[in-house]
């Protein structure tokens, strides 16, 4: 599996405090089939989550070092998660935040309020030649309440990235059966794990329910694995 979402930079933001804990977290993602990583830390402005990315690539290079020294082979990249803001643009410009790729941007929305002018915001980032990737959509209150809400982004060009815990109900019965939706009508372009300290992947267990979904072999492989490609090359 390739997960384009992930909280495994250490000490950064809510995920994992300690490169030991990434670590060991990164040793059972191998043994579990996962390939490549993006690290993805909350970058909100205002807010107690403003690692710049000049200092996540020192703790970032750190953790490839100690990875390699545990022989262990988990491609790994580094961008953020980026809480919707006015000024994502300008924040790239100045290297505070680090886009996928240099331009695949995983954006975060309000979870529980309609954020007015998102649409706005997204519409001006793609105008500016960048590929927009909406985390969760799930979890979202705006698309619990009216899925065909989601139709707006994604005739935009917005992708979706679906945290595939939700089918396991770790977000509650609304967003598991939202993405349950999501999936079926082959609306989720990537699928990530979202994970934060003390979580496991399960990909086996994530496969499984995939297919009792009745999803096609071919779409599944493009979630877990093609899907990435064009994402590839970010470090």
């Amino acid at each position: 599996m390739i997960d384009i979402h992930s909280h495994l930079l250490p000490g950064v933001d809510d995920g994992f405090k300690t490169i030991e804990g990434s670590l060991e977290q990164l040793k059972q993602a191998q043994e579990e089939g996962v390939t490549d990583i993006v690290l993805t830390p909350h970058y909100v402005v205002n807010s107690e989550f403003e690692s710049s990315y000049a200092s996540n690539k020192k703790i970032f290079s750190l953790l490839e070092k100690e990875k390699k020294k545990l022989g262990i082979n988990v491609n790994l990249y580094l961008a953020n998660e980026i809480y919707i803001d006015d000024n994502i643009d300008k924040l790239i410009k100045s290297k505070k935040i680090n886009p996928i790729n240099k331009e695949y941007l995983l954006i975060e929305l309000p979870l529980n309020n309609n954020l007015v002018n998102a649409e706005n915001i997204i519409f001006d980032l793609i105008s500016k030649g960048y590929k927009v990737i909406l985390a969760h959509p799930e979890r979202y209150m705006i698309f619990k309440k009216d899925k065909k809400k989601i139709d707006k982004y994604l005739s935009m060009g917005v992708m979706l990235q679906g945290n595939y815990k939700s089918l396991f109900g770790k977000y509650g019965k609304e967003a598991k059966k939202l993405l349950k939706y999501l999936l079926k009508t082959k609306k989720i372009t990537y699928l990530g794990s979202d994970i934060h300290k003390n979580e496991k992947y399960g990909v086996k267990r994530l496969k499984f329910k995939l297919r009792v979904l009745g999803l096609k072999k071919d779409y599944i492989d493009n979630l877990l694995y093609r899907n990435f490609d064009s994402v590839r090359g970010n470090e």
